[in-house]
Order: structure tokens, then sequence, then C-alpha cells
């Protein structure tokens, strides 16, 4: 995998990740999907000659690591990375085990950031690089039910933050885009509602899909959809009180009421 453009997608074989994989083959790069689907990567690994698979659960934590050491030892550069999987549990705080908090962090948070630590070098190597990491608008509002989400996100949200400056400060060639999308509609988060669609339409993912590869292809360092979002930093200068008015009015704190996932 050494002559040509060279991606790896975490969650590349299902929603987002999946439709980000078939826009790069078409663009001729090599791709490596890292997943915890089996059967999913097995259909991948049929179709595309261009893809290597990797089975991997990002909740464990040494699986990740094997994967990093595999990958170093096996690819030349990397030209793109997805921090694209994520998991929601999407329960009230109350009904969270220990281990839903802890694997949500892991496979929102703590991976990642092992990832990037330790595909670095491979990063570097390429001529232009840059790493997409998927956050989520939850990042910047907590949502009900979104407790363990909401806050993985956040703090996804701020990695990519320091990440960035770090990169700046030591004039790497590679760059970050911090992707924060409102509910996608992939099966991920079916169930949810939106009061207002006109302000925060439940988002298709081919669209999604665009806006990254131009964010991409533009060099930018942020995406944030839809636009209507952004007026969430204002809100957030108010008092409390009216703050959290304002949020339910909108519907945000009622989004996640009937729930269900995918299944």
């Amino acid at each position: 995998m050494d002559s040509k453009k060279i991606a790896v997608i975490t969650g590349g074989a299902s929603g987002i990740g999946l439709l980000i994989l078939k826009r790069l083959v078409r663009n001729n790069y090599q791709v490596v999907v890292i997943d915890r689907n089996r059967e999913a990567l097995n259909q991948l690994n049929d179709e595309f000659s261009q893809v290597k698979v990797i089975n991997c659960d990002l909740s464990n934590l040494e699986q990740v690591t094997e994967v990093c050491s595999k990958l170093n030892k096996e690819l030349s550069h990397i030209d793109l990375f997805f921090n694209n999987a994520g998991i929601v549990i999407g329960k009230a705080l109350k009904d969270l085990s220990n281990e839903e908090i802890e694997r949500s962090y892991r496979v929102n948070t703590i991976s990642p950031m092992i990832l990037v630590r330790d595909l670095l070098a491979l990063l570097e190597k390429a001529e232009k690089a840059k790493i997409i990491n998927l956050s989520s608008a939850s990042a910047f509002t907590g949502v009900p039910k979104l407790s363990d989400y909401a806050a993985s996100k956040a703090a996804f949200y701020s990695f990519d933050e320091s990440l960035r400056l770090e990169l700046k400060e030591s004039k790497s060639k590679v760059s970050t885009l911090v992707v924060c999308p409102f509910y996608i509609n992939t099966g991920m988060f079916d169930g949810v509602k939106t009061r207002f669609s006109f302000l925060l339409p439940i988002l298709e993912p081919n669209k999604v899909v665009n806006k990254i590869m131009h964010s991409i292809h533009k060099d930018h360092k942020r995406l944030i959809m839809p636009w209507f979002i952004y007026s969430v930093f204002l809100v957030k200068l108010l008092p409390v009180g009216l703050s959290d008015s304002l949020l339910s009015f909108f519907g945000i704190n009622s989004s996640m009421k009937d729930f269900v996932g995918r299944k």
C-alpha cells in the first residue's frame, strides 16, 4: 500500500464511515478500515480490492494498541486518518452502568487519542496529511439521555483543539479537521426528534459526507452543521435559566425522548 494515497477509517464498515470509504475508493485511495463488525468487514473485503480490513473493538485498548503496531509495520505513510467510530448508549445517567460510561469514553475519546498518538509518525511521512475527528454538536451543549455521549464528545472536541495547536507549534505538515454535526440519519440515532426541522434538520448522510470532503479539500479546521448550531455559542452567554429555556423551546432538551438507536 505504498504507491497510492492511503486513508485509514475507524468505523468504516457502516454509516458515514462507509460512505466516506466509497468516496475515497472512487478517488483512487487505498483504504484501511478498522471496525468491530466482522460480517460487514468481510463484505468490504469481497467488494473492494483496494480496501484492507482490520477487526478491532475500540473499547478494548489492547486491541487498539495492537492495531497501531500492525499499521506502523505495514504502511509507508497515511494521508488521511478518519476518527469516525463512535457509540451512543442513550440512557439517563441514573440508568447507566459503570461499564457503559467507560465504554462511551473508550470508543468516543480514549481510543481515538491513542490512535492519533501512535499513528502520527505515519501521518508525518505523508507529503501533506489530515486527521478528521468526528465529534458532535452535543460537544457544545448537554442533552438529556446523552450525558456520557455529550461529555465524551466535548472531551474529544477539546482534544482536537489541543492537537491542532500542538501540530501548529511544531510546524507539522499534519493538520486537523473537527466535524460537529447535529443528529445524522444513519440509524445510530433512530427515534430522535427535532422541533424545527428548517433550523435543526436531521442530517442526510450523503450531504454530511459532501461537506466533510469539501472541508478536507479546502483545508478547513472546523465543520459545524447545520449553521444554526452556531447560535448555541450565543445562548451559552445568557443566564443559565434563560439558556435552558431556549434549548427547551428549540426541542433540544427533548430530542432524545423517543430514542431507540440502531438495533
